[in-house]
């Protein structure tokens, strides 16, 4: 078993011990310290990374009989050797932040609410805690959050205990454990006692900020979601970037981003209601003049027409230039077939007893285009405007068989 320094002291980050054992799997390498100040995923906690004799650490691993191994691209050593090891500070920081955090967060809510924690997660992006209740306010979060803050403003001291599981029953521990033995407690002064295996700051101080970020339902719980210290302010930086950004380009205070944005956004539902009401009225127009350019072949009624970029009339919209060739081919009450962004469009009247996919497949099965659709509706994509001769020419070859 792999004596855990990070129990007694959580801000040791360096440290030097010996290997006791090693091997690889799938390209990767573990060894095993006699002592280590690397922790391990753990009850919620990420993992420590830093450098074992210049040898990057990405993992660490603690198996049922206690051994951790250190997980690393490279060997570090063999059997006996004498190693230096070296803890990432601001991850440990970034863990140590969190997890406390969340023992403060976990008390709070109980002491507010009588809502206690069934489960906690501490990822890289955020911090979560598990509620055991079904509801939750908005007022409620903002006054746990307050009260949270006021915790760390105190600067309420945070020590580790060493108690016999005989002793545990005379602290005021938010949840009794299970295991006998040696039970290791974080206490936070007179506020909080948790037994956890994990690295907690040496005072409330040491957390700088806590601010919950929201809150979503999980059948009959709720998962709090919250940011602490470093993670805090990497968030407030981003955010202040962007508002920033925003604010400069709408030429408002940050402070007034929210209106500005109401009011662009009425403004843009506006503008698309009108967008709409003169595309509408377009495909009206222009179905009336292209169902004017309609021909005759064996009896059906068609229209071939290029709309692509280079043409005078442009559609570099493929919805519009759907409903056009829909529009057009019931107005002929027969086949509309229209090139648009290097797709080729086909459309047949409802009674017409062509079939649009039928035709599709026609084309498909003569060059390389590939697509296809149902009775009235089919579309081919990867068409060129180079070929637009030969496509027509299918097209009439089709319909003079049909």
């Amino acid at each position: 078993m792999t004596e855990k320094l990070y129990y007694k002291d959580s801000s040791l980050l360096e440290f030097e011990a010996k290997i006791i054992g090693s091997g690889n799997n799938d390209n990767l390498f573990y060894t095993v310290l006699d002592k280590t100040a690397f922790y391990p995923t753990s009850g919620g906690q990420l993992y420590d990374t830093g450098f074992i004799n210049q040898i990057e650490i990405i993992d660490v691993i603690e198996n049922r009989s206690g051994e951790i191994r250190h997980i690393s691209n490279k060997p570090i050593g063999k059997d006996g050797d004498i190693v230096k090891g070296t803890v990432n500070k601001m991850r440990r920081l970034r863990h140590k932040q969190q997890h406390t955090a969340q023992h403060i967060l976990s008390q709070i809510f109980i002491k507010l609410f009588n809502y206690e924690s069934v489960s906690v997660h501490l990822g890289e992006e955020y911090g979560a805690i598990e509620l055991d209740t079904d509801n939750i306010t908005t007022s409620q979060l903002q006054e746990a959050e307050q009260y949270a803050n006021e915790i760390i403003y105190d600067n309420l001291p945070i020590e580790i205990l060493f108690v016999d599981d005989e002793q545990v029953s005379s602290l005021p521990l938010r949840k009794i454990p299970e295991r006998k033995g040696k039970i290791r407690i974080i206490k936070i002064d007179d506020f909080d006692y948790s037994a956890c295996g994990g690295t907690h700051c040496s005072s409330t101080a040491e957390v700088s900020l806590i601010k919950i970020i929201g809150f979503e339902k999980r059948k009959s719980r709720i998962l709090v979601k919250f940011l602490s210290g470093i993670q805090a302010v990497e968030d407030y930086n981003n955010r202040f970037a962007v508002t920033d950004e925003l604010s400069h380009t709408l030429t408002c205070n940050v402070n007034d981003l929210l209106e500005k944005f109401n009011k662009l956004q009425s403004g843009n539902k506006s503008l698309k209601k009108d967008l709409a009401d003169l595309q509408k009225e377009w495909l009206s127009l222009m179905a009336r003049q292209i169902s004017g350019e309609s021909d005759t072949i064996n009896n059906i009624c068609y229209v071939f027409r290029d709309f692509s970029i280079n043409n005078d009339t442009n559609i570099v919209d493929t919805r519009l230039a759907n409903q056009l060739a829909n529009i057009v081919a019931e107005k002929i009450n027969g086949v509309a077939v229209i090139f648009c962004q290097e797709k080729i469009i086909i459309a047949t009247s409802r009674n017409s007893s062509l079939d649009a996919s039928q035709i599709a497949k026609h084309f498909s099965g003569l060059t390389s285009l590939k697509g296809g659709g149902n009775k009235n509706m089919a579309q081919l994509g990867g068409a060129s405007k180079a070929d637009l001769k030969n496509y027509k020419e299918l097209l009439l070859k089709y319909l003079k068989n049909a």
